[in-house]
């Protein structure tokens, strides 16, 4: 049935709408809203009488079972939201299901900074409880290692849309294109570089081994610290490899943002990354990094583009996001 309301119908399709992530929890974020309802199925009814839809992450290739599905959403040109994890993750419970301080992104046709957020100029007010509930630190920034930390990502990340478009989607590709960037870093300084590989991708960390080993890049070594005592990607191994860096550079990882929090000069070499707005100009300043680049409003803006699961259900999410499309 039609939901008795003036609303907007937001339409779900299972499975470019993921419901087996989180253990299943996923469909906690859907707004307990009349207008918000998941179907089956391409041949709903509702389908074709949605005026948005909403859907997890964006397409990649081991989603292709629901291909057909991401593209119809693509292709209705109707606006879709897109659900994927927060930008903020610090503290094992900020990052584990069922947990009430557990939070999700969500914003308008996509998750990174090219989706629509409504979170221009946003005030302190999220930020401060999300601070507290993680016990995030903002530290000053400082240039103070000896060695520039690359952070690699999954080779078929949604995330690096950009890279694969020059690059392709696969391995190979990604492991030229992590050779590229070194390259480029190599002009401009002489300093020991650390590759990282994602701690839960086994390519990712061959791909920074096998780059370090094959000694394409002088002076390249990589990372052996993966402990972790998060479900997030960072925790104990990453603050290690952080403690003792002069600079962190990575494309689009969720690792910039944190590695910015802790005054650490950090390179986005994407412009769609969710840290572009504090990154350093450009690889020219790695010897030489700016210390002044204000972090305020950007964490403010970080702040509104992530939901506790009380405030998707109860609309909160959906009210700030709602005016951009409908009235």
């Amino acid at each position: 049935k039609m939901p008795a309301s003036n609303e907007p119908l937001i339409v779900g399709i299972e499975g470019s709408f993921d419901l087996t992530s989180f253990h299943g929890h996923n469909k906690d974020f859907i707004p307990d809203l009349p207008n918000f309802k998941l179907v089956k199925n391409l041949n709903d009814p509702l389908v074709q009488s949605a005026d948005g839809f909403m859907q997890t992450n964006i397409y990649k290739n081991h989603l292709i079972e629901y291909k057909d599905q991401f593209d119809f959403i693509k292709e209705s040109n109707k606006p879709f939201l897109v659900y994927e994890s927060p930008v903020f993750r610090s503290g094992t419970s900020a990052v584990q299901e069922l947990n009430p301080l557990y939070m999700q992104r969500v914003g308008w046709n996509h998750f990174m900074r090219q989706g629509i957020f409504c979170n221009e100029n946003s005030p302190p007010d999220r930020f401060e409880k999300i601070k507290k509930d993680q016990n995030i630190k903002i530290l000053p920034w400082e240039a103070k290692g000896d060695y520039i930390l690359f952070i690699l990502q999954k080779p078929n990340d949604s995330s690096l849309e950009q890279v694969h478009k020059v690059w392709g989607n696969t391995t190979t590709g990604y492991w030229d294109y992590v050779v590229d960037c070194l390259t480029h870093i190599r002009m401009h300084t002489d300093m020991p570089i650390i590759l990282r590989g994602h701690p839960k991708a086994r390519k990712s960390r061959s791909i920074a081994e096998g780059i370090a080993n094959s000694n394409a890049i002088p002076n390249v070594t990589h990372t052996v610290n993966y402990e972790t005592n998060t479900i997030a990607n960072g925790g104990k191994g990453l603050q290690k490899d952080f403690d003792n860096a002069w600079a962190v550079v990575g494309t689009t990882s969720n690792t910039l943002i944190e590695s910015a929090c802790l005054g650490i000069p950090t390179f986005a070499l994407d412009d769609t990354a969710m840290c572009w707005p504090v990154s350093q100009p450009n690889l020219s300043y790695i010897d030489n990094p700016k210390l002044d680049i204000p972090r305020e409003q950007w964490l403010y803006d970080l702040a509104y583009t992530q939901y506790y699961y009380h405030e998707h259900q109860l609309g909160v999410a959906w009210n700030r996001l709602k005016p951009y499309y409908f009235s």
